[in-house]
């Protein structure tokens, strides 16, 4: 079953902006109801502006939106194929995609809020610590979406917590060096 309430959340959260509580990303999605039945997308040919369900997901948002269902182990993700060509997003969507076939596995736990308490939709940078477990204390992580990979990096902790962040209105995805 195609998640059409998912794909809403994702359109209000674009509109909204940094106004939109991420935290209810997932609220009333199929992928948090009916995990093992929901095909997850973030936008389709019925979705674009002028048809059927006209309710496309802005620019601003969409790679946020294509890191929510490529990176959850739970729903079935469909990507876009037009978002295959579009020259800004196609580069970070493959590289979601690739992630997701590497190293999308595993427990998940969602961070929506920064260690500020701010939303991590917005114009500033999301800072947050994360305790990753003491079996990664001493690691390298990098963030593989990064442009300037030099200045994404942590080293977490003899206690396996480090501190990450993501870049305004942007998707940080951390990874083992």
């Amino acid at each position: 079953m195609f998640d059409v309430p998912l794909h809403y959340n994702f359109h209000r959260a674009s509109v909204q902006g940094s106004e939109y509580d991420l935290r209810l990303i997932l609220k009333e999605s199929l992928v948090d109801r009916r995990p093992l039945d929901a095909v997850t997308f973030v936008d389709n040919h019925d979705t674009a502006i002028g048809c059927s369900l006209e309710s496309w997901v802005g620019r601003e948002f969409k790679l946020q939106a294509y890191a929510i269902i490529l990176l959850r182990p739970n729903g079935h993700p469909c990507v876009y194929h037009a978002d295959l060509y579009d020259e800004v997003l196609a580069s970070k969507v493959q590289t979601l995609m690739k992630v997701r076939a590497k190293w999308a596995y595993g427990a998940i736990t969602d961070y929506f809020k920064g260690d500020d308490g701010r939303n991590c939709i917005g114009s500033a940078p999301f800072v947050k610590e994360i305790t990753v477990g003491r079996n990664h204390s001493s690691l390298t992580w990098k963030n593989i979406m990064a442009n300037d990979v030099d200045a994404a990096r942590v080293t977490v902790s003899s206690q396996g917590r480090g501190t990450f962040t993501c870049p305004p209105n942007g998707v940080a995805v951390w990874v083992p060096e």
